[in-house]
């Protein structure tokens, strides 16, 4: 007798033990983050491009995004690669070169302006194009050191 209760009893915290599990399934949904099964989606873009703007390594993106999402409850449906984010950074730089050319085109007036910088004995040296009302870094190089060469060299 003894044991059928045992048994019965291990059995109805089995099925509560499945309930939970099943509950929990049902929080923790997956979120697609391509839009076709091929193509990441832009918000799945958008969130590797607010890592690289962060400065976050490449290397780190993919991790990071599976641990925030599972920290949020989530679970990705894919991750992309190191590459596939190496290739979503140039792209984010191609984005910023286009707009910067956008706005060299269409402004009549524009100032090329430049500024440079030396951090923990290195030299860093950032372009900038200024209109009437903004003005858009498009680029930060480190330089060689810095004389007129180097900054001629690099406008």
């Amino acid at each position: 007798m003894e044991k059928d209760s045992l048994i019965r009893t291990l059995e109805k915290e089995k099925l509560e033990l499945e309930d939970i599990v099943c509950e929990l399934k049902k929080k923790n949904p997956v979120v697609e983050t391509k839009k076709d099964g091929i193509t990441y989606s832009v918000n799945t873009r958008m969130k590797v491009f607010d890592f690289v703007v962060n400065e976050v390594p490449t290397e780190n993106v993919s991790n990071l995004m599976t641990k925030i999402a599972e920290r949020s409850g989530d679970t990705l449906s894919d991750i992309p690669n190191r590459t596939t984010v190496d290739q979503m950074a140039r792209e984010l730089g191609i984005i910023a070169d286009l707009q910067s050319s956008e706005v060299a085109k269409k402004t009549k007036n524009i100032t090329l302006g430049f500024d440079a910088t030396t951090q923990e004995g290195i030299h860093i040296n950032s372009i900038n194009i200024t209109t009437k009302g903004e003005t858009h870094v498009i680029a930060v190089d480190e330089l060689p050191g810095g004389t007129t060469d180097d900054y001629h060299n690099h406008v």
